[in-house]
């Protein structure tokens, strides 16, 4: 029986991470799960456990106490060491030898760098895990300039819902989806506090937007995430504005600005 869909996709992004890690380093099932926002070690198993026969160095993953609890789903109990050893990583009663020095998070690899100019930051995204921490790097962002209002500029398909959705992910929300006939959706973060997505598409003009009460989100306080702000514009203060555009080897460019 195939793996369903969901599972399918979850499994592409767990074999994506596991190939980043370095020969001679290991990682743990839980640092991937955290990574990818997965919720559960298991599932990081669940996944390596059918990628044999495929080119994935499953063997850099043990668990959390470096111990191989892997190898029983090798072709012999021994070749998960096997292949470690030939790596240079020294293991012994099934346990990687200095596995704390050895450990490799995934944020090692996929941590992006900046692109600092006049006021303003510029990331380069290569795929959704590169999209992840990005999210992460804006919050932050946004936290440090104590800025509760997002406004996200890009033409269709440029990928600012995909965007709000790693956010809203890392705030702990995991069914965030484009408002985009109920033009606002209200989350609760895993802290419990309000977060605001909106979609402003179909209004035409700013006297639409206070009709449906929008100064009342955008002075509350809380984190509000705009989609299509132009028709609002005149009606907002200090909010930190990210710009996303497709360049043409198909990552996408990521700006913010004040």
């Amino acid at each position: 029986m195939s793996a369903p869909k969901e599972q399918k996709s979850y499994f592409e992004k767990v074999y994506e991470v596991t190939n980043k890690i370095p020969r001679g380093r290991v990682t743990n099932y839980g640092a991937i799960a955290e990574f990818l926002s997965l919720g559960s070690a298991r599932m990081v198993g669940w996944a390596l456990n059918h990628s044999h026969g495929l080119e994935i160095p499953a063997h850099r993953v043990v668990n959390r106490l470096g111990e191989l609890s892997g190898r029983i789903m090798f072709a012999s109990p021994t070749l998960m060491q096997e292949r470690l050893e030939s790596e240079g990583v020294k293991v012994e009663d099934d346990k990687v030898v200095d596995f704390k020095k050895l450990f490799w998070h995934p944020k090692e690899q996929y941590e992006v760098t900046p692109i600092e100019e006049t006021d303003t930051t510029t990331y380069i995204s290569h795929s959704v895990l590169d999209l992840n921490v990005i999210a992460e790097n804006i919050l932050e962002e946004a936290k440090n300039r104590n800025i509760s209002v997002l406004t996200f500029y890009g033409d269709l398909g440029a990928g600012k819902t995909t965007l709000i959705k790693a956010m809203t992910k890392t705030l702990g929300i995991d069914e965030a989806n484009s408002p985009t006939f109920s033009l606002i959706n209200e989350y609760l973060d895993k802290k419990g506090a309000k977060v605001y997505h909106m979609d402003l598409y179909r209004l035409e003009s700013k006297e639409e937007a206070m009709d449906i009460g929008i100064e009342d989100y955008l002075f509350s306080g809380n984190l509000v995430m705009i989609e299509w702000p132009q028709v609002i514009e005149p009606l907002l203060e200090e909010h930190l504005k990210i710009s996303i555009s497709r360049r043409g080897d198909g990552s996408r460019m990521v700006s913010l600005s004040e």
